[in-house]
């Protein structure tokens, strides 16, 4: 193949981009509908404030997936924030939820390991 975008670099860029419009939006779907994740917690017994620091925290790592310096730190943040959700689901017993994390946690540690090879 020839051309820019046979380059393994600009390929994780692709990627990073998209992950970082999937991540974003799902940050903003936990700030705007914050609801349902609050009442499945405080059925756990877990107070509200993790939800909107997980919203945060998943919208403010999506941004930092744009720049390539910062990319393996907000990577890990995605990953560690997915798998703490997928915990949460799956004691609530979603499972259909709790996969759909797993893909979300996925993706984030292909970006983290992908980046981190680059280097």
């Amino acid at each position: 193949m020839t051309g820019s975008a046979s380059k393994p670099g600009v390929l994780i860029d692709r990627l990073s981009l998209a992950a970082a419009v999937l991540f974003g939006a799902v940050g903003m779907t936990v700030l705007l509908r914050p609801e349902i994740a609050i009442l499945r917690l405080s059925a756990l017994g877990i107070p509200a404030w993790p939800v909107y620091l997980a919203g945060v925290l998943q919208l403010l790592a999506a941004g930092l997936l744009i720049p390539r310096n910062t990319r393996i730190a907000a990577a890990a943040v995605i990953a560690v924030t997915a798998v703490l959700k997928m915990v949460a689901e799956w004691a609530y017993r979603e499972p259909l939820s709790a996969l759909e994390l797993l893909g979300q946690a996925t993706l984030a540690i292909l970006l983290l390991i992908l980046e981190m090879r680059r280097r």
